[in-house]
């Protein structure tokens, strides 16, 4: 389908707000198990960031070695 058919729903415009963004992050901060929670995620999400740069080829590797 082209671009704006006629059937097809438009999107609304999202708008975040600074306040409100800040607001929620108060929230968050005064919860004890929301900021454990927020606190797994980043380590979880860290954890596997490391794992996946320690799995990345060496900068001096010979790519003719590698097979995909």
């Amino acid at each position: 389908m082209a671009r704006g058919h006629a059937g097809l729903p438009s999107a609304e415009p999202l708008v975040l707000r600074k306040s409100a963004l800040l607001t929620m992050l108060q929230k968050i901060d005064q919860d004890d198990q929301a900021r454990a929670r927020v606190l797994a995620i980043e380590t979880q999400f860290r954890t596997k960031i490391s794992n996946h740069v320690a799995s990345l080829p060496a900068a001096k590797s010979k790519f003719a070695k590698f097979s995909t």
